[in-house]
């Protein structure tokens, strides 16, 4: 029953939203990346402006959301899946305080029109819940042997696996075409193995955030040159569970964002 209640909120964004503050009200989903979140936020007077890469639909499991609707944030929404982008764009449309462009492409530092992006077969999504399709298309990706790894370690035939082809700009070109605000402070990546190519592909006259929150469990051997190349553009590196913040000539800000880890019961 508590499952069928979950999924049915996930439905509804304004409840999902409403859900959502009681529990953080409740200190019941103040963990690690909501805490550097929540003080980034406050350390800008609640309004940051951002750029997020691989926001699948706007809703589940996404570690900016809470803020976007709680202090208005502005920024650039990027996905490239068609299926997920229409539900990301759904999911925000009741959110009328900020200011969202919406983006259905891919991020990619080869500056190519279009590139391959590996995802699973609509026979088999259509087979799957909401929840299980979300779940799904949040592993499609640019490498096809990281798709391949999720196939395998849930026992899928590979011939599930599919390859479309998705349109591709650099950030820079993101900011350039989509964006006429105040300066990108915050880049958030979720790019399911692609995170090494976006962050060392940043052309930092283009874009320059203050921040940068990227998952840093997928990087494996790259880690260390994500790390090297970041510390050499000025940005500090502080690692938060699986996930990495760059913050940028910021030796100060780290403490002043309070950011310690801990761990708390989610709703």
């Amino acid at each position: 029953m508590k499952n069928v209640i979950k999924t049915f909120i996930k439905t509804k964004p304004r409840l999902y939203d409403v859900v959502t503050r009681v529990c953080q009200f409740l200190f019941l989903r103040k963990d690690d990346t909501y805490e550097f979140f929540d003080n980034f936020s406050k350390a800008h007077g609640r309004r940051v402006t951002f750029l997020q890469v691989g926001a699948s639909d706007g809703l589940r499991w996404d570690p900016i959301r809470s803020f976007i609707v709680r202090d208005a944030w502005d920024g650039i929404l990027v996905e490239p899946l068609p299926s997920v982008f229409d539900l990301l764009q759904s999911n925000y449309r009741y959110v009328k305080k900020s200011k969202l462009v919406f983006v259905n492409a891919a991020v990619s530092s080869l500056g190519a029109e279009t590139l391959s992006f590996w995802t699973f077969d609509d026979t088999f999504l259509s087979k799957l819940s909401l929840e299980e399709r979300v779940i799904y298309s949040q592993k499609s990706s640019f490498s096809k042997e990281h798709v391949l790894r999720w196939i395998r370690l849930n026992k899928h035939p590979e011939g599930i696996l599919r390859e479309i082809r998705v349109p591709c700009f650099t950030l820079g070109e993101i900011v350039r075409r989509y964006w006429d605000g105040h300066p990108i402070e915050l880049l958030v990546i979720d790019a399911e193995g692609h995170e090494a190519s976006i962050i060392e592909g940043i052309d930092f006259e283009s874009i320059n955030p203050e921040a940068i929150y990227f998952e840093s469990h997928n990087l494996a051997a790259k880690k260390k040159d994500v790390y090297d190349f970041l510390s050499q553009n000025n940005y500090k590196v502080i690692e938060i569970g699986g996930d990495s913040v760059a913050l940028r000539n910021a030796s100060d800000l780290a403490d002043r964002l309070q950011l310690k880890p801990r761990t708390a019961a989610r709703c």
